[in-house]
């Protein structure tokens, strides 16, 4: 699922120095190394350029919702994510992480 979006959600954080405000997005799974070594994963909103290759990501705060109805529906989209192959956040995104 793509989305379009003309602005980010309340309390994200944009990771690109390009965020183009028309941009496509959809969540996936961004694994975010650590200097322990450790590497955790997020469920985060990956924004894409033109071309469909990915631009930048959104942090993955908490969200609000409307109703239970929307709450289902984000859940589709995170299980979406999980079918996609994981990438790398920070300075080896868009990267595809290495299981």
């Amino acid at each position: 699922m793509r989305c379009e979006s003309s602005s980010l959600s309340e309390g994200t954080k944009l990771i690109n120095k390009k965020f183009n405000k028309m941009s496509t997005w959809n969540y996936r799974i961004l694994a975010f190394e650590h200097p322990t070594r450790e590497t955790t994963f997020s469920i985060c909103e990956v924004y894409y350029d033109k071309d469909g290759k990915p631009d930048g990501y959104a942090d993955s705060s908490a969200k609000d919702f409307e109703s239970k109805e929307d709450i289902k529906k984000e859940i589709i989209y995170y299980q979406e994510a999980l079918e996609k192959p994981i990438l790398y956040a920070g300075e080896k995104f868009p990267q595809l992480y290495n299981e």
